[in-house]
Parts: structure tokens; sequence; C-alpha cells
């Protein structure tokens, strides 16, 4: 018996799917909301807040770790979304609205 299998019908899915992805980027950008309000700098403004880059990286860390997701799938991920920025768009559409609720 002869099985041939075709590579066209094989999809290599490479990033994580886009709900994952919109928990994933609104924990992100609570935590830069939040990491921006705990450090107050004299030379922050509305416009350029500074970030503490360390508490970030924890943050990161933490987010990364509450989704069981790697920082390597989230870097693929991203990497995939950057070159398919339709679906990055779709997912920030989704992630605003929920932001604008939210205040801190």
């Amino acid at each position: 018996m002869f099985l041939a299998l075709s590579c066209n019908n094989v999809v290599k899915k490479n990033h994580l799917p886009e709900k994952q992805m919109q928990e994933i980027l609104l924990d992100i950008q609570l935590a830069e909301a939040y990491n921006a309000l705990l450090k107050p700098d004299s030379s922050a403004t509305p416009n350029k807040p500074i970030k503490n880059i360390d508490s970030l990286a924890g943050y990161y860390k933490i987010i990364l770790s509450q989704h069981k997701v790697s920082y390597s799938q989230f870097k693929e991920s991203m990497d995939w979304y950057r070159q398919n920025p339709d679906r990055l768009d779709s997912i920030y559409t989704h992630i605003q609205p929920l932001l604008g609720k939210m205040k801190m």
C-alpha cells in the first residue's frame, strides 16, 4: 500500500491563537501602565513616561508564566503577528476598549 502525503495540506502553526495573544497583550499593557504609575520621575511626561525595565521584565515573566507560555513561544508569536499586521491590528482592536474601561 502506498500512502502519499502532500506538504501543502500540512499547516504549521507557529503562533499563539488570537484570543490567547489578546489576553497576554492586555496583561502586558496593564503592567506597563502600572509600572509607569509606580515610578514617577521628574523627566517623565504624559507623552513620554519612564519605564523601569527591571520591573517590567519581572512583570512579563509573571504574565507569561500565568498564561503558561514560554518567552520563546511569545516572541515567535509576536514575530508572526508583526508579519501579519492585520491580525495584530485585530488583537489591539479588541484590547483598546477594555483598556479604556479600566481607569488607574
